[in-house]
């Protein structure tokens, strides 16, 4: 055999089998945070800002200024997941580059270097966070993003896409709550699941964030977008659903722990039934206090209908149907199985 046809043959077997390999190395993210123009962590100033964009996004100093000056921007905190199911260890080094050009991945290395090791047969998690214009995001951006991780050993760049089984609602059951500090918290982020936004209010995602775990949900051609968490308050499950517009600004929520079939246990009279009697059809219901000392439940029904009922000195005040559609309408399939489910 001449000396050339084995060193092809060689050659050959050592890039199939880095090329098997670098297939038994998979990647995929989920979205963490959504963040809307003002992020006071970057905030801080003008020069920091645009230190920051320069420095860890790769971003130019005149757009980095620009999108300061506009508050065009927005960031959005990935973690991303690699597995490692070849024969060799591998080191991730840091997110590099994306595939679409109006999106900035962060290029700092992870946070956590001892989760950069990942031996074979494992796997790791780490986070990043990509920036971007608010006008120019759609959810066929999310869906076609592939982020570039720089890797040392089983693989020399692994592909990130966003992993549909991730985002999945039943991924929620182990963000499922209380903890000694919900309540409290929750006081706050029940705001959120109001069927309207209460007068003299602004409630935006940024706040929204700092009290909910959830999974972010964007619009199909559109940079809307709605918050689904799975939590748990005084042992019954909810599914809480916020939406929120392209700039960030809440715009209305509910909170469902159970979809009735009919009404008939609902034919309250204003003006004699109690808060008690109708926590008595529907225990799970949440009681939100509003700003003219009223107290308002809200009971929803598979017929894409939501029954209001004011109270005062805990007595029913004032009974009102109305369509909840439109937002069920937006919602994906899988988030909509779970919460008829």
């Amino acid at each position: 055999m001449k000396k050339s046809t084995v060193v092809f043959f060689v050659l050959f077997v050592v890039i199939v089998f880095a090329v098997i390999m670098n297939l038994l190395v998979q990647g995929n993210f989920r979205i963490r945070n959504v963040y809307y123009g003002v992020d006071e962590e970057m905030y801080d100033s003008k020069e920091s800002f645009v230190s920051i964009l320069t420095d860890s996004y790769n971003i130019s100093r005149s757009e980095a200024e620009e999108l300061y000056e506009s508050e065009d921007f927005m960031k959005i905190n990935i973690g991303y997941t690699i597995t490692n199911k070849s024969l060799f260890p591998m080191y991730v080094s840091k997110t590099v580059f994306c595939n679409d050009s109006r999106v900035f991945v962060c290029v700092e290395k992870p946070e956590s270097q001892s989760k950069c090791y990942v031996s074979a047969g494992e796997s790791t998690t780490l986070s990043t966070s990509i920036i971007l214009r608010k006008s120019d995001f759609t959810r066929e951006i999310l869906e076609n993003m592939k982020i570039y991780a720089l890797t040392i050993g089983a693989s020399p760049l692994v592909k990130l896409e966003l992993n549909s089984d991730i985002e999945l609602i039943d991924t929620l059951y182990e963000a499922s709550r209380p903890d000694e500090a919900f309540p409290e918290l929750f006081e706050h982020e029940k705001k959120y699941y109001l069927p309207y936004v209460s007068d003299g209010e602004e409630l935006t995602l940024n706040d929204f964030n700092d009290n909910a775990r959830g999974i972010y949900r964007f619009y199909s051609d559109s940079n809307e977008l709605y918050c689904i968490d799975r939590f748990e308050y005084e042992n019954i499950s909810y599914y809480g659903i916020a939406f929120f517009d392209k700039d960030g600004f809440f715009q209305k929520g509910m909170a469902v722990h159970r979809i009735f079939e009919d009404k008939t246990d609902f034919e309250f009279q204003e003006g004699e039934s109690t808060i008690g009697e109708v926590v008595a059809v529907d225990g799970g219901c949440l009681l939100f206090s509003m700003p003219d000392g009223t107290v308002k439940t809200y009971h929803y029904f598979n017929d894409g209908t939501c029954i209001e009922i004011t109270y005062a000195d805990n007595i029913v005040l004032e009974i009102s149907e109305f369509s909840v559609e439109e937002m069920i309408s937006k919602l994906f399939t899988e988030d909509l199985n779970s919460i008829q489910g």
